[in-house]
């Protein structure tokens, strides 16, 4: 199925993709192994067993899920294979003795249990849909299962259901809506020891409040609750990394870049001694990073981390991926800013074909690395090649009718030129309709 697509990248993901499943299933075959021992040896009770073969009858379907979409690949499942196989809930919390025991018991009616079982099963697909980028699709599920969700009255498929909705509709661009679920999985899961719940909810809602919202103080506030609920989740890592790339972007929102590199490093620090030395969200914290020392003209900083987000890029997802164009249109960013041209040129480029083969030619990803190839060829002093790339980045913005500050910059790019070009009237209008792109930005 990822061949068939007949992406550039789909070879690399694929072997990628392999290795990961398998090494999932090998860590399920051994908990369901140990499971069994304990209990042979005399270890555990059989009901404690019960519990972690359900436990890990969960994790089977979630993989299960997940490999059903990857046999329906488009382009956009395989490029969030290898993210998407990363994010797969951990076989090794069917082995938490503690928290299985103190977990909400299945329904005891046999068809009322069923019918949970039968939700778990959609909401781990709404789950996989979310992780290959079928977010609409996801969204459609998810919102239905949870309705029947509540109307059950099943305190876990409740609050997951929620959690996984409110994923969805972050990545959907529906803030509001997106805290409005969290907020419900939240509620269910403190109330139901849900603490994996509780902890996702409270760490990707902090992200919401700060990013799509834009109130970073307010998302501030809520840090030592969610620092209190990943704790508690005692998972293997990811929750925390999760909680401090999104403390580092809310502290970054917020101008306390200081703060925020704190909390990246941090998040760095924990994903390098988890149990995946690479881990996709690496190549995000250092790409986040690079932006953040960009921002403050720190450019060996910016490039330190942009070159490492690539390498990593390339490492985990594979040299073709489309991931790696966002890198390297960074490291074109600082070689503009050092008056390294040529070098900017070729990385814009390089970003650019990359991004055309992966998006096609419309995308507005292709933004940043059309607007720093106009930005290049005006300082060299290659006025027509500066207004094509200008010019498109503008087409594609319309075509989208997207307001952003690259959409500003090319506007300003192109009135500069007409200014150049003797062109007074051009210039203003150019000029004007930047402002009011400027202007209809949310602040910061």
């Amino acid at each position: 199925a990822f061949a068939a697509t007949h992406a550039p990248f789909a070879g690399d993901v694929q072997a990628r993709v392999q290795l990961r499943l398998d090494a999932y299933a090998a860590g399920w075959r051994d908990q369901h192994r140990a499971a069994c021992e304990a209990t042979a040896a005399g270890a555990q009770s059989s009901h404690l067993l019960d519990l972690r073969i359900a436990c890990l009858g969960r994790r089977r379907a979630q993989l299960s899920a997940l490999v059903e979409v990857f046999t329906e690949a488009d382009r956009k499942v395989v490029e969030h294979a290898v993210q998407a196989v990363a994010g797969l809930p951990s076989v090794e919390t069917c082995g938490d003795v503690q928290g299985l025991l103190t977990a909400v018991p299945p329904p005891s009616e046999p068809a009322t249990a069923a019918r949970v079982e039968a939700l778990h099963l959609r909401l781990a697909r709404a789950a996989s849909l979310e992780a290959t980028g079928h977010y609409e699709q996801g969204l459609q599920l998810a919102a239905q299962v949870r309705a029947e969700a509540r109307s059950l009255g099943h305190a876990p498929l409740d609050a997951e259901a929620a959690l996984v909705e409110g994923s969805l509709r972050i990545v959907a661009a529906r803030p509001e809506e997106a805290e409005a679920a969290l907020v419900s999985a939240l509620h269910t899961a403190i109330a139901h020891d849900l603490h994996a719940v509780a902890a996702e909810a409270a760490a990707k809602r902090l992200f919401v409040i700060s990013d799509g919202l834009g109130r970073p103080a307010e998302a501030l506030a809520t840090q030592p609750f969610a620092e209190a609920l990943v704790e508690r989740a005692g998972d293997d890592g990811r929750l925390a990394a999760l909680l401090h790339n999104n403390l580092g972007a809310a502290h970054e929102q917020h101008g306390d870049h200081t703060t925020a590199t704190r909390h990246y490093e941090r998040a760095l620090a924990i994903l390098a001694r988890g149990p995946d030395a690479l881990d996709p969200l690496l190549v995000v914290i250092h790409h986040n990073l690079g932006g953040m020392y960009l921002d403050e003209d720190r450019l060996a900083g910016a490039r330190e981390h942009y070159t490492r987000a690539l390498a990593l890029c390339k490492e985990i997802l594979g040299a073709h991926h489309p991931l790696a164009a966002h890198p390297l249109a960074g490291i074109g960013d600082v070689d503009a800013r050092q008056a390294a041209f040529a070098a900017a040129q070729l990385r814009y480029s390089e970003a650019l074909a990359l991004m055309v083969a992966s998006y096609g030619p419309d995308h507005l990803y292709l933004l940043h690395p059309l607007a720093g190839l106009g930005r290049v060829h005006a300082a060299r002093g290659e006025p027509a090649e500066a207004r094509r790339s200008y010019e498109r980045a503008v087409a594609i913005a319309d075509l989208h009718h997207a307001n952003h500050p690259l959409l500003a910059e090319a506007l300003a790019g192109l009135a500069a030129l007409a200014t150049a070009a003797g062109e007074p009237e051009r210039a203003r209008v150019l000029s004007g309709r930047a402002d009011r792109v400027r202007a209809a930005l949310p602040a910061g």
